[in-house]
């Protein structure tokens, strides 16, 4: 990750420039002026926003300070100052009409166009100040931005990871949130269909963030930045993957569960209402993707009425997921909720087998006081909240005998078992389902 004092380090080569609107229009036309290099986020700003810009310029209000950078092509790219140089060249090209103006009533409702003579004179001459990046310091450029816009209340969490992090992996979100059919359904449970502030790319990312979810520590945002980091330039193999896994989990919950998998359910725990829910979308987003899709459509009608019956019904999962969401008790707790009514779905054919399970003799002859778990390094502490664990993998060659097993406490063994290479649904050692005593 790029360290913020490396910009001290350097020396960053600029050049003032006050070009007019007009001369905006006409770079932005001949394709010399790029609104929205791969760092920015999509124009967002609304018609009234816009036209409180136009009506600033006509009264004469000073317009912050843009930042441009110069391109090896000689075009220039924006690294600041996006909303405002979009809604300038948008207006003289005839494409809103000002609204909601509240000193110049009388233009509301104009096109550029329709502007008197005066009015159209002044605004294409009006100049706005902007500081320009050389070519010779352009890789700051990145940089720069993340540092402009890190204060700023008009960027969103994850559309600063989005410049940030730049990489493959945030390629792949962007992909993803583009290409996957299922997700516009699924997500959009507001008025606006239109995914154009990240959220797509957030929820995806929350998904592969949380899948270890028994390490998870008590920051959702930490825990993003953390991943993103960290996987910030995944190879290919590693990105399809990742693609692959989300996809066919989004499928299959669609299938299973229908298009309110993620909404929220009514005060009176009686109907699902058309809002998305972040802490639904983990306990069944993470859960789906540890299971068989065979199995799970196998056993598609006993899980969707068993998950309905915890969301509408389940006083612990309720609270797991309307109250204090990001805490660790809750992120762990709504998951293994619903991983557990999953399960228990399931049939000894689904575990392909009885080979690979350790007899409940192996776990008593293991269990003693104090045990600690070989993955979490925390202690074990009671029997029912451990599983017997393969210390070589059954898949690769390990055999089912005490001199290789382990305990594990269930939801590290799940956890472990799902970031093996060759992970399925036969791998989870469970001889009987119980529920998770959560560690502090």
């Amino acid at each position: 990750m790029f360290d913020i004092n490396q910009l001290d380090q350097k020396k960053v080569f600029t050049k003032s420039m006050d070009p007019s609107l007009s001369s905006l229009k006409e770079l932005y036309d001949d394709g010399d002026l790029i609104t929205n290099p791969d760092y920015q986020r999509e124009f967002v700003y609304t018609d009234k926003e816009s036209s409180s810009l136009i009506e600033s310029l006509l009264l004469g209000i000073p317009i912050p300070t843009v930042y441009l950078c110069e391109e090896n092509d000689e075009t220039y790219s924006v690294i600041d100052g996006q909303q405002r140089i979009t809604s300038f060249v948008k207006y003289l090209k005839n494409e809103f009409a000002l609204t909601k103006l509240k000193v110049l009533r009388d233009l509301n409702g104009k096109l550029f166009k329709e502007l008197d003579g005066p009015f159209q004179k002044k605004l294409k001459n009006s100049t706005i100040h902007a500081i320009c990046l050389c070519k010779e310091s352009q890789e700051l450029k990145y940089e720069i931005f993340a540092r402009l816009n890190l204060g700023s209340k008009h960027l969103n969490s994850q559309e600063i990871r989005n410049c940030i992090y730049r990489g493959s992996f945030n390629n792949m979100l962007n992909d993803l949130a583009k290409d996957t059919k299922n997700l516009p359904e699924l997500f959009s449970k507001s008025k606006s269909k239109n995914d154009n502030r990240k959220a797509y790319q957030e929820r995806i990312l929350r998904f592969f963030a949380l899948r270890d979810y028994a390490n998870y520590g008590s920051s959702i945002s930490k825990t993003l930045n953390t991943y993103m980091s960290k996987h910030q330039n995944d190879t290919d193999e590693e990105l399809k993957q990742m693609k692959d896994l989300f996809k066919g989990t989004i499928d299959i919950i669609k299938q299973v569960l229908g298009e309110n998998a993620f909404s929220a359910v009514s005060v009176d725990n009686e109907t699902y209402i058309n809002k998305f829910s972040p802490s639904v979308y983990d306990s069944i987003m993470i859960p789906f993707s540890y299971f068989n899709k065979n199995a799970l459509m196998r056993h598609s009608d006993e899980i969707r009425e068993k998950i309905d019956n915890i969301r509408k019904n389940n006083i612990e999962y309720r609270g797991y997921s309307e109250k204090s969401t990001a805490s660790k008790s809750c992120v762990i707790g709504r998951i293994q909720i619903i991983f557990d009514a999953i399960y228990s779905c399931m049939s000894d054919d689904d575990m392909n087998g009885s080979k690979r399970l350790f007899s409940l003799e192996t776990k008593q002859q293991l269990w003693h006081e104090g045990y600690i778990c070989p993955y979490c390094h925390n202690e074990i502490l009671s029997i029912d909240d451990a599983e017997v664990d393969h210390i070589i993998a059954f898949s690769k060659g390990g055999e089912t005998t005490i001199d290789n097993a382990q305990l594990l406490h269930k939801y590290c063994n799940r956890v472990k078992s799902a970031n093996d290479e060759d992970w399925d649904l036969s791998l989870i050692h469970i001889s009987e389902p119980t529920r998770l005593q959560l560690i502090s």
